[in-house]
């Protein structure tokens, strides 16, 4: 016969359980790191528009604290 005991079902739901728990952290972890390239990116324009500006003025403070 095919019965399954609760021991089984149990642990099938223990199972099913912890997937989901782990797609629900991945996808958190998934938008953690878009935002990160994101933010990095933005960062990289910042610091270059800081150093070309640096450039043209030649204000070696402005270009100092640009690469800091």
């Amino acid at each position: 016969m095919d019965t399954e005991t609760n021991l089984e079902v149990n642990e099938k739901t223990k199972h099913e359980d912890k997937v989901a728990h782990l797609q629900m952290i991945q996808g958190v972890i998934d938008r953690m790191s878009t935002s990160a390239a994101i933010y990095k990116g933005f960062a990289a324009t910042i610091v270059t528009g800081i150093a070309a500006i640096s450039f043209t003025e030649v204000s070696a403070w402005i270009l100092l604290i640009s690469f800091q």
